[in-house]
Parts: structure tokens; C-alpha cells; sequence
């Protein structure tokens, strides 16, 4: 068998990882601090991983990266939102 993913699904699997992560930390960090979140640490990290992937795909990788690195805009921002959904449907089942 040979496994050898290409480089763009490796990208896409690393933007679903890091949208799942802006979910699930502040859970784990909720459970030994509860405060610091308000109470809703899923709804707060979920909106946070939505403005950061915003931000960072529209603004910040349209002016830092060259169009050959950036490649859509738009896919790796749905792959963020894919990572953010997934998490909390994993924690709402």
C-alpha cells in the first residue's frame, strides 16, 4: 500500500484540525478555570475560530502569501468552518 497524500490534502487536514482545536481548548481549559469562558466555552471558541480564520485568510494571507503559496482563499477557510462543525457535532452527540 502506498500512502502518500498530496500536499493540498495535508493542508486541508491541518485547517480542519486547527478549526476543531479553537473548539475543543476551551473546553479543556473551561473544566479547570470555568470563568474564564462565561459558561459557554464551545460558543465562544467556535466564534473565536470563525473571526481567526476569517481574518487570516481574507487579510492576512491575501497581503503575506504569494498567489502560487495561497492558493483558494475561500477552501481553506471552509475547511476551518468543516474542523469547527465537526467538533461540535462530535461534542453535541
Amino acid at each position: 500500500m502506498n500512502f502518500d497524500p498530496s500536499q493540498e490534502s495535508e493542508v486541508q487536514g491541518l485547517h480542519t484540525a486547527l478549526g476543531a482545536l479553537f473548539v475543543l481548548l476551551p473546553i479543556a481549559l473551561g473544566m479547570k478555570h470555568p470563568h474564564l469562558f462565561y459558561g459557554s466555552p464551545r460558543i465562544i471558541g467556535s466564534l473565536l475560530g470563525v473571526v481567526f480564520a476569517g481574518l487570516k485568510e481574507f487579510i492576512w494571507d491575501q497581503e503575506m502569501e504569494s498567489p502560487a503559496v495561497r492558493g483558494s482563499n475561500l477552501r481553506d477557510f471552509s475547511f476551518y468552518i468543516v474542523g469547527i462543525t465537526a467538533a461540535n457535532i462530535v461534542l453535541w452527540l
